[in-house]
């Protein structure tokens, strides 16, 4: 479980909770701070994302399933390297189909890791290029059954990415248009099992 204060573990075999925890002696402790959203990778590593200290990954359990010593990789912003991650504010966190680990950010868009290689691929708002994302702010993620991907903004609306070219489509809000997007606020995205896109947002469902 994320917390505002790091992670709550819950042992079913045992019946055990444990609390991990920021530690100021542990150089690969986790970060502190809340943590708003994780996940576990196709390999078995966990990922977490924080609200103030970037992300971070615990490689997979041993083969008694538990996890030893609680050493994460940290990723953070770094100033002189363009290839960190943009930002230590995160919202949440996808895996997509081939692998890659999607980072939505408070401010700073959408980065992109891919496992194998160096760094992170950024996805930003560019007032020249009116196909880029809408918002700094992302706080969904979500990649459909045809792979297309679409990211639930603060601000922005819905945008969804074709990744071969770059682009994006936004769909937002339109005071003419009854049939438009609700409001701007994204906070959740589902396809259903006929093909069809669900949208919650701050002024309810799409």
């Amino acid at each position: 479980l994320g917390t505002s204060r790091g992670l709550v573990l819950y042992d079913s075999r045992t019946g055990q909770w444990r609390s991990v925890t920021h530690d100021a002696g542990q150089d690969r402790s986790l970060g502190d701070g809340e943590v708003y959203s994780m996940l576990s990778d196709r390999s078995g590593d966990m990922w977490f994302a924080t609200g103030s200290a970037g992300l971070f990954r615990l490689p997979g359990p041993d083969a008694a399933g538990s996890y030893a010593g609680f050493e994460f990789e940290h990723f953070r912003f770094d100033s002189a390297d363009t290839t960190s991650l943009s930002a230590n504010r995160l919202f949440s966190l996808l895996e997509d189909r081939t692998g890659r680990i999607w980072v939505g950010t408070v401010d700073e868009g959408v980065e992109v890791f891919t496992p194998g290689q160096a760094g992170f691929k950024h996805y930003r708002p560019n007032r020249d290029r009116p196909n880029s994302i809408s918002d700094n702010g992302v706080e969904c993620l979500y990649q459909d059954a045809a792979g297309l991907f679409w990211f639930g903004t603060l601000a922005g609306g819905l945008n969804r990415l074709d990744y071969g070219t770059g682009e994006f489509r936004h769909y937002q809000y339109d005071a003419a248009d009854p049939r438009s997007l609700s409001n701007n606020h994204v906070t959740s995205i589902l396809q259903d099992d006929q093909g069809i896109l669900w949208v919650a947002t701050a002024d309810g469902l799409n």
